[in-house]
């Protein structure tokens, strides 16, 4: 059972935003100490190598996550982390990869809407239609494929003990932690009181999934001594948010016996298995939902399009996402995960459908099928996820590119650069003159009132280099009746065409520091405070020692002090 969310707060309506007081000035790394120069102007032109650094290899993060003179360790003592959100539980998505993983179901069950912070979810409210959801799965589950036993035929003494031998070992797997008898009270009342075997069994897995200990996410442990608030993770707990993060998911046998054993507390054995997770195929879902969230593909769906204009595409929305989570599986599993990869590789994979949008900018080969394949493209016109036709499409109008849009989510999603919100008041973009050719030159018509321009000049300009992408990411030379110019000059930022933008974003400081932020923030469930400045420093000089390897970047930050504690309001 699916659901339709709403469409992204940072989406603009076609309108200018007038009234915008506030100027360059406000530019910004938000309270958390990060960043150099505001808007990337650090480091802009720093590095022509295509890299996010080139200093050499890691040393931050040290051997195996243990080191206690240096890297992220060396940011304790840790009395200043910030507040996690007091009451996480799973997301939509989570819910639905855990009862899969449980029960086998591939059908999505959770509804409503994640609560949002910092642009990702956190997790789904604990109302009563959210329990009731378990009564839905437990319906559907295929229990002969569960049991040790047929549950068409088994009786009596027999029943019982398959009934015994289930529970138990579900019931952990479910709340992801050790279960004593008494723990299965709720579950096997339900059981006793059903009319029948079957019955009684999928009233206890209903129990298991719509208890508190399936829906929240444990962040019980030790309180740190002189800091009652600050506490550290059970392993339990910590098993649980190292497979949430790394698997979208709940953790497997391996990592509650290590939780069991309390091995899980070791920084060497953590380290290991945040590597044995990234390494498995259920990394998958991490990296889809993490790209997902991040570009806003969640939202291809239902963005609007002109129908006339575009007739092909609706049939297109499915796999226009599937190209872009395709691709970003692809680096950061099985490729060098750097963030130079994922932002300029010449390359995609596509099938029919997406092919006959990306028309001649696939060089070799072209595909023919539904089927994926891996496919070369122009390196002039094409590079990385911000060309892919579902970005192009996401952050456009139904008819138009618009003037923001692209630039907007480079500025706040890449940057991590605070933008004030638009004025309540909007005003209708004016009629193109027919005396005024180009889109660089209707935009200059449009905002260049000093009062719209104060705030436009911050982003509008990141969209220049991409305007060669019609609403659907179809490549046009020309646009509003003249040809695309894809120069441009923004806070921190002075370039010729999008590989120039690009080789500058992977130079700066800032996008460095933009993607570790955007990371803890999807790993810990919670918005980044100043008390978080050291550590994120420390992650933002391993991935550019690191050459832009985010895999190493994450390990880094399953290695830090702030992944294994969490402070309480």
């Amino acid at each position: 059972m699916t659901t339709t969310r709403r469409p992204p707060t940072t989406w603009l309506p076609v309108t200018l935003l007038l009234g915008c007081v506030a100027g360059p000035g406000v530019l910004g790394y938000g309270d958390d100490g990060m960043g150099g120069d505001a808007g990337g102007g650090s480091s802009a032109g720093e590095s022509s190598s295509g890299q996010v650094g080139d200093d050499g290899p890691a040393t931050a993060s040290g051997d195996d996550g243990s080191s206690d003179d240096g890297g992220v360790t060396a940011c304790m003592p840790v009395d200043t982390f910030g507040v996690t959100y007091t009451e996480p539980t799973l997301t939509i998505t989570q819910y639905d990869n855990l009862v899969h993983d449980l029960t086998g179901l591939s059908t999505s069950f959770a509804t409503g809407a994640d609560r949002m912070v910092a642009g990702f979810a956190v997790g789904l409210p604990l109302a009563p239609a959210t329990r009731a959801i378990a009564s839905e799965v437990a319906a559907a589950v295929d229990l002969a494929a569960l049991l040790p036993c047929d549950p068409s035929t088994v009786t009596g003494d027999d029943a019982q003990a398959c009934y015994d031998a289930f529970i138990a070992p579900f019931a952990r797997a479910a709340w992801r932690r050790a279960v004593v008898a008494d723990d299965l009270e709720g579950p096997n009342s339900a059981f006793a009181g059903a009319e029948d075997f079957a019955s009684g069994v999928r009233a206890a897995i209903a129990s298991v999934l719509a208890d508190d200990r399936f829906l929240l996410v444990a962040q019980d442990g030790t309180p740190t001594p002189g800091d009652a608030a600050l506490v550290e993770l059970s392993a339990h707990a910590l098993a649980s948010r190292l497979a949430l993060f790394l698997w979208n998911s709940g953790p497997d046998e391996v990592l509650l016996a290590l939780a069991d054993s309390g091995e899980l507390l070791e920084p060497a054995t953590l380290h290991e298995q945040a590597e044995r997770l990234l390494a498995d195929p259920r990394a998958t879902r991490m990296v889809d939902d993490f790209h997902t969230q991040w570009l806003g593909l969640q939202y291809l769906a239902g963005v609007p399009k002109d129908a006339e204009l575009f007739p092909s595409f609706d049939a297109a929305r499915d796999d226009l996402r599937q190209e872009t989570l395709s691709f970003a599986r692809s680096v950061m599993l099985e490729g060098d995960a750097t963030l130079a990869t994922l932002l300029d590789a010449p390359y995609t994979y596509a099938n029919a459908t997406v092919a006959q949008i990306y028309g001649d900018d696939i060089v070799d080969p072209a595909p023919i099928g539904a089927s994926f394949e891996r496919v070369a493209l122009d390196p002039a016109r094409r590079g990385g996820v911000l060309t892919q036709p579902s970005f192009a499409a996401v952050h456009s109008a139904d008819d138009q590119i618009g003037f923001s849009r692209r630039g907007l989510w480079l500025r706040t999603n890449l940057l991590c650069t605070p933008v004030p919100p638009p004025p309540p008041i909007e005003t209708p973009l004016p009629d193109p003159s027919p005396d005024v050719h180009g889109h660089k030159e209707q935009w200059q018509a449009a905002v260049g009132d000093p009062d719209c321009m104060g705030c436009h000049i911050l982003f509008d300009p990141l969209s220049f280099p991409f305007d060669n992408l019609d609403p659907i990411g179809a490549w046009t030379d020309v646009l509003d009746g003249g040809p695309v110019d894809p120069s441009g000059t923004t806070e921190g930022f002075d370039f010729a065409d999008r590989e120039d933008l690009v080789n500058q974003l992977l130079a700066s400081d800032d996008v460095a520091a933009c993607m570790v932020r955007q990371y803890a923030r999807y790993a810990l469930d919670r918005d980044l405070e100043q008390a978080d400045a050291c550590t994120l420093e420390t992650l933002r000089e391993t991935l550019r020692s690191s050459g832009g390897d985010l895999r190493t970047m994450m390990i880094s930050l399953v290695d830090a002090p702030m992944f294994r504690h969490v402070r309480s309001e």
